[in-house]
């Protein structure tokens, strides 16, 4: 059964969620409903150490749950997997290295994109004063290759990228 996701589900924490840390340096992220799927941790595993091109590209970070990841200090990726899988949709469609991505969110200069027809479905939170929308999506998108595609968008339109 495929959940639709809700933009309040998303909007949930958002302003802390990039800069929240725990102890020792640890970003604090509260797991999907999800993050226990056996893909999720595939995903988790196959996540890049670096985000970014630049001079100084940020560093891969521990996470406090199972099924996220982060980059940068303070935290300007956060990815979490197992999110409810979005339904059929008029939001734009973002492909990037074969995955589709929906912008759900944008607040400022923070978009937070998830998945589209992939299972478990991955949320990518991003703020794009410190990286490109496309190069985070494009760095974490190789990590999917085990999440099962049943779906893609349909046609694209011209997309300003974030």
């Amino acid at each position: 059964m495929r959940r639709v996701l809700t933009l309040s589900a998303v909007g949930i924490g958002l302003a802390t969620l990039l800069t929240a840390c725990g102890p020792a340096g640890t970003v604090s992220v509260d797991p999907a409903e999800n993050a226990i799927d056996p893909a999720c941790a595939s995903v988790v595993l196959n996540l890049p150490e670096e985000m970014g091109t630049g001079e100084e590209p940020l560093p891969k970070r521990q996470t406090s749950s199972q099924g996220t990841g982060a980059w940068g200090s303070p935290a300007a990726v956060v990815m979490r997997c197992g999110v409810p899988e979005p339904g059929p949709t008029t939001d734009t469609c973002m492909p990037v290295d074969d995955v589709d991505w929906i912008n759900v969110h944008t607040e400022g200069d923070t978009y937070t994109f998830v998945t589209y027809g992939r299972s478990p479905a991955v949320e990518v939170t991003i703020d794009t004063t410190q990286v490109t929308g496309v190069e985070a999506l494009g760095r974490v998108s190789p990590a999917l290759g085990n999440t099962e595609l049943y779906a893609t968008c349909v046609g694209y339109d011209e997309v300003e990228q974030p």
